[in-house]
């Protein structure tokens, strides 16, 4: 399990609900396979927010359909901020 990943687990837990590690795959459909909604996808970008310390916008969020989709999102997000820090 990558860095990311397990954050977001722990995060998924800590906002969402208790989820083992081994059906938390970056393959998972929050929707389908984890019965996530909109509000639980809002309560997961505020954890993410504030543990990445970076900033989810609505329309990135809106695209968020598989937990690798989420892993993909925040990389790319902390990618940018470090290039910004470092630029």
């Amino acid at each position: 399990m990558t860095d990311t990943l397990a954050r977001l687990h722990r995060l998924w837990c800590d906002n969402v609900r208790d989820l083992p590690a081994a059906k938390f795959l970056s393959t998972a459909e929050i929707e389908r396979d984890l019965e996530a909604d909109s509000l639980d996808r809002v309560a997961l970008a505020m954890g993410a927010e504030g543990d990445f310390d970076i900033a989810i916008s609505d329309a990135e969020l809106s695209q968020w359909c598989t937990i690798g989709d989420i892993v993909a999102c925040i990389d790319r997000l902390l990618a940018i901020k470090a290039e910004m820090a470092g630029g």
